[in-house]
Parts: structure tokens; C-alpha cells; sequence
């Protein structure tokens, strides 16, 4: 049914988005068993599931009440933005290892990863995430969905990479800080 309404290359590209997110929780219970959300979290977790929700939420209902309707090549090419952000946010996590957690913590162990995207961005998994989220309004042919979802998103991992950075900098002092000079945060050559 939601192939019918949707796309198929859109339908395609929302559970591929899913099964990631399903398989990154999954992956993270299996290699840590009790990750719990941390005072240095400061509810940026929750605040990210409570996005995608309403992310959700607003995609399937501006899609059936067809506000800001986009053309069907539009949607595709979102789709396939969408699938490059899924793509990487996992290879993100998969370089991060161990180190990935599903809330702001950091422990004796961890090391700074720079291998992989983590070479020019700090934090390439949210900037998969942005794409992603900022892109599946329009592979649900509404561009007024795509900006509410994209501002959302962008405030969201905003707050989260001020509240990691923070953890980051506390744990890993004038490293962490050398880091910073030598990578973008989220875009290269951007920001």
C-alpha cells in the first residue's frame, strides 16, 4: 500500500532508513549490553527519538493531505539522498566500533577516531542523519515537509553535537581541541 502511494524507490528508501535504525539499536545492545542515558547525555537522546517520531508523523500526514506537493522525479532523487545519508551514518558507526553509543557518553577505553569520514567531519553519522531526515519529506512529495523536517533535524543534532562536543572536549582536553581545528563538523569546506 505505502508503495502504491509513496514510490517505490521512496517506500525503498524508508525501510532501508528503518532497518538502519532498527539494526543500529540492535547492534548496540549486543556490543553494549546496559548503555544507559548519562547526565552528560542531558536528554539529547530522547530529544532525537522524539524528532524522528514527529518526523514520521509529519512525512506520512503532509504526504496523504498533499501539502507542498513535489513531482515524482523530485521524490526519487530525494530518495536517493536519503539512501546516501543512510549509507553514511552506518559507515560512520561501523568506524566508530565500540565507541558508538545511542547517548552522550564516554568512557577510560575510548579512543578519537579519524579514520574513515571521521578524517574531514567530526560528525559524519549526523550528518547521514540530517540527510536522511532533511530528505524524507521530499521523498514523500511534500517539499513543506522536507523544510519542517530539516529545520527539526538541524536543531535536534545541533543541540547533540553541543552537548557531545562538550563530553568530547571535558574527556579528551587540548586532543579533542586539535581535532576540532583540523575537521569540519558536520559539512566540509562548510561548517
Amino acid at each position: 500500500m505505502l508503495a502504491r502511494t509513496i514510490g517505490t524507490l521512496s517506500t525503498l528508501a524508508y525501510y532501508a532508513w528503518f532497518a538502519s535504525e532498527v539494526w543500529i539499536l540492535l547492534r548496540t545492545k549486543l556490543l553494549r549490553q546496559n548503555v544507559k542515558a548519562t547526565k552528560s547525555d542531558k536528554g539529547s537522546g530522547w530529544l532525537i527519538v522524539l524528532g524522528l517520531t514527529l518526523g514520521i508523523i509529519i512525512s506520512f500526514n503532509f504526504h496523504a493531505l498533499r501539502w507542498g506537493w513535489v513531482s515524482q522525479p523530485v521524490a526519487n532523487t530525494a530518495a536517493l539522498v536519503m539512501l546516501m545519508g543512510v549509507a553514511l551514518r552506518l559507515w560512520s558507526i561501523h568506524i566508530l566500533g565500540r565507541n558508538f553509543s545511542p547517548v552522550v557518553s564516554v568512557d577510560a577505553k575510548q579512543t578519537i577516531v579519524k579514520d574513515g569520514p571521521y578524517k574531514w567531519i567530526r560528525h559524519p553519522a549526523y550528518t547521514g542523519a540530517i540527510l536522511t531526515f532533511g530528505s524524507l519529506g521530499l521523498a514523500f512529495n511534500s517539499w513543506l515537509a522536507s523544510c519542517i523536517l530539516l529545520l527539526l533535524s538541524a536543531v535536534i543534532y545541533g543541540y547533540r553535537i553541543q552537548v557531545e562536543e562538550q563530553a568530547l572536549l571535558s574527556h579528551f582536553g587540548s586532543a579533542y581541541e586539535d581535532y576540532r581545528r583540523n575537521t569540519w563538523k558536520l559539512i566540509p569546506y562548510l561548517w
